[in-house]
């Protein structure tokens, strides 16, 4: 995951880089939409990256599925697409990562605390 982030940025970087000069310069511009190019373009930049992100952060437990997680799973805190939202499916998420959730000391979806509750 870490190197699909990696190679968008560097994607985005490389981009910008020939480009730049094209908007940036342009002879029907005049200079006037210069500045607003420059300005524009670490936001654009940014949210491009927050997409990406959120995109690759809710993506489905499933190894190498790219839909969006949607279904949790007991006993994660990974959820599944509508696709992956059968049995099999979740038995092999839980396999795969109940250890690191139990390690982690993570409540699950829905969970709270019990103090004070007079248990």
């Amino acid at each position: 995951m870490i190197l699909i982030g990696v190679a968008i940025g560097v994607t985005l970087a490389i981009a910008i880089g020939i480009w730049a000069d094209v908007f940036a310069n342009s002879k029907y511009s005049n200079g006037g939409s210069n500045l607003l190019g420059i300005i524009g373009t670490v936001p654009l930049v940014t949210a491009l990256a927050v997409a990406a992100w959120a995109r690759w952060h809710r993506t489905c437990a499933v190894p190498w599925c790219l839909r969006f997680g949607e279904h949790p799973v007991d006993g994660t805190l990974r959820k599944v697409c509508t696709h992956h939202h059968t049995l099999a499916d979740h038995e092999r998420v839980y396999d795969l990562h109940h250890a690191k959730h139990v390690a982690s000391g993570r409540l699950e979806f829905g969970q709270s605390h019990t103090k004070g509750k007079g248990t």
